[in-house]
């Protein structure tokens, strides 16, 4: 069960962006947003990411999205540092040294650490965007129109057995398709989403429930490394270290406790998503 477990968990975290056929649209598809249609009007603290369906499912699809979505980005910002950084040492005739190259870089990493998922969009193909940027960045979005979890879809299906299915209390409003929480995700919460191995259901809740987690250690990291010092130019030969390299350190301190917040299963593909959260309460229970 053990080597079942990681072999599991392997499919989601090595899955690539391999194209596969898609099902057919079972549903109307939902307003393309502004920010797909024309991704170049967007400033240069948002990208956008893309792929399409597969092999390893929703999960594997959002974090090769987000993948795609973080180095458009990172150029984004290497090229503001770069701009920056050569404009400040130009008024002093000074040349870009090797060390300033290497600072922009590790300056670009850290910003980096410190991005938000604004939103995602499915179109009909099952094709998915998703639209990430610096945190406290003000996005327009267009306002989607939910509807309340309806649990006869879910009964209806053939996941499981019902007695199975009727523990799957979903509190979240559904937008096109999938819980509300699956495209935008607050600082303090993650999800984890695991597909329908033979018919295991405790195992795919604990897959999803540990990529969930495994994410959410994943941000608070990232978050701590993320409070850099932004130092003055200095002049004339001086090369000024961008980073204060003392207020850049990784936070060793464990999660505890975390909450698990919500629960969903896709009546159709059978996909089981979790949301968790930092939490004082007491740890996952449910």
């Amino acid at each position: 069960m053990k080597y079942f477990f990681l072999t599991f968990i392997a499919l989601f975290i090595f899955s690539g962006c391999v194209h596969v056929n898609p099902p057919k649209p079972l549903q109307q598809e939902s307003k393309k947003p502004y920010w797909v249609k024309d991704e170049t009007i967007l400033p240069n603290n948002l990208a956008v990411g893309f792929c399409k369906p597969v092999f390893g499912g929703v999960y594997a699809q959002r974090q090769n999205a987000l993948l795609d979505a973080k180095e458009k980005l990172s150029h984004k910002i290497n090229a503001i540092i770069s701009s920056n950084k050569t404009e400040n040492l130009n008024m002093f005739h000074d040349e870009v040294s090797i060390d300033s190259v290497q600072n922009i870089k590790s300056l670009s990493k850290v910003v980096l650490n410190n991005i938000k998922v604004y939103d995602t969009y499915i179109n009909s193909s099952k094709e998915l965007y998703i639209l990430i940027g610096l945190a406290d960045v003000k996005v327009t979005l267009e306002p989607k129109i939910t509807k309340a979890f309806n649990r006869k879809d879910l009964e209806a299906s053939t996941c499981y057995n019902k007695k199975i299915l009727k523990n799957i209390d979903t509190a979240s409003k559904i937008y096109n398709g999938k819980p509300l929480w699956f495209y935008t995700q607050a600082e303090d919460n993650a999800i984890g989403i695991a597909q329908k191995v033979d018919g295991n259901f405790e195992m795919q809740k604990k897959t999803a429930i540990f990529l969930a987690k495994t994410n959410l250690v994943k941000k608070v990291k990232s978050h701590s490394i993320s409070k850099i010092k932004m130092m003055q130019m200095l002049k004339h030969n001086e090369t000024a270290t961008i980073l204060d390299t003392k207020s850049i350190h990784q936070s060793k301190q464990k999660l505890k406790n975390i909450l698990l917040k919500d629960i969903w299963m896709d009546p159709k593909s059978c996909e089981l998503y979790v949301l968790v959260a930092k939490s004082a309460k007491l740890p996952i229970s449910r």
